[in-house]
């Protein structure tokens, strides 16, 4: 049977007006039997959830906006579409839409990105020493929730290569 989870998760938009700080409601049905406990050295422990179905709500300006998704990639896509519903001008800041945010190559799990803000790649297999089992610390420590924000963030853009 599919459980629901839903979690307040702080988000920021780029309004006319400057930055914003919204809290996102972010809400998961997913399949407890296939989720797992995965202890993190850096201290962040977390749960891979095997998500079915995700959705992810705002409240700006005295509007809801809201992005869903039912098939594969449910966060991200869930989060993509959140952002094609705000107003043209309003932009979502977030790791999935920062140039530094990363998908594992070698398979990504729901909701996760790898941070990449200390060096540039140009090509996937720039990545891969991130993920190689020999690396998995290198990779807990990269590792951050889509809905993360840090004083790093660049936006996405077609001159700045990532792997999403």
């Amino acid at each position: 049977m599919l459980q629901q989870n839903t979690t307040i998760c702080p988000l920021v938009l780029i309004t006319p007006d400057g930055d914003v700080a919204v809290n996102a409601v972010y809400t998961i049905l997913h399949d407890p039997d296939h989720s797992k406990y995965v202890e993190n050295p850096n201290g962040e422990d977390y749960v891979l959830y095997d998500v079915k179905e995700a959705s992810v709500q705002v409240e700006w300006d005295g509007q809801i906006f809201r992005g869903h998704c039912t098939d594969e990639l449910h966060t991200e896509k869930a989060l993509r579409n959140l952002a094609e519903t705000l107003p043209e001008g309003i932009k979502l800041i977030s790791c999935l839409t920062c140039r530094h945010g990363n998908f594992c190559t070698f398979g990504s799990n729901d909701n996760e990105v790898f941070c990449v803000s200390d060096f540039r790649p140009t090509k996937k297999t720039d990545l891969d020493f991130i993920f190689l089992a020999d690396s998995r610390e290198e990779g807990l420590k990269r590792r951050r929730s889509l809905f993360h924000v840090c004083s790093n963030y660049q936006p996405e853009s077609a001159e700045y290569w990532s792997y999403k």
